[in-house]
């Protein structure tokens, strides 16, 4: 009887679909940045994962070691272009999920955009340098529409 019901509780946990948003974390960075630099100081780290990815402005970085406050990197990821970065750019940092790209023509993501049913917010398509996310009218709203607030942090 013990092993029936240790049986039908992993039947119903593995038949039970796992729903968890995965938000994005932000900062700002402390120092100007040039095209050949492999790591950037941060405000603050929390959120910054190794393996992860980082935004800032146009350009997608993947992490790769984290000491304190300073945040090691490979420049110019996922088809974006090593840049100059000024002191105080803000930093978005996720995981690859929340990097897309959509292509050149500036559209939104297809469908409604219900908060609680996307997985990974914002979305950020590398080829367009949108950030894209819910409006309270359940749309599709992007930094190439309006400026997006996004942890109480405006995004343009």
């Amino acid at each position: 009887m013990h092993r029936f019901r240790l049986l039908t509780l992993a039947l119903v946990l593995w038949w039970t679909p796992v729903s968890a948003q995965t938000l994005m974390s932000n900062t700002t960075i402390t120092a100007n940045m040039d095209v050949v630099q492999t790591s950037f100081l941060v405000s603050s780290a929390s959120g910054f994962t190794v393996g992860n990815y980082a935004w800032i402005d146009l350009e997608a970085f993947r992490i790769t070691n984290i000491s304190s406050l300073t945040i090691q990197v490979v420049r110019g990821q996922l088809s974006t272009k090593a840049q100059l970065h000024n002191s105080g750019a803000t930093v978005l940092t996720g995981n690859r999920l929340h990097f897309v790209s959509y292509g050149t023509t500036h559209q939104p993501p297809y469908g409604r955009c219900i908060r609680t049913s996307q997985l990974y917010l914002p979305l950020i398509d590398v080829t367009s340098g949108n950030v894209w996310s819910c409006d309270l009218l359940n749309k599709w709203i992007g930094t190439n529409i309006a400026p997006l607030v996004y942890n109480s942090l405006q995004l343009r």
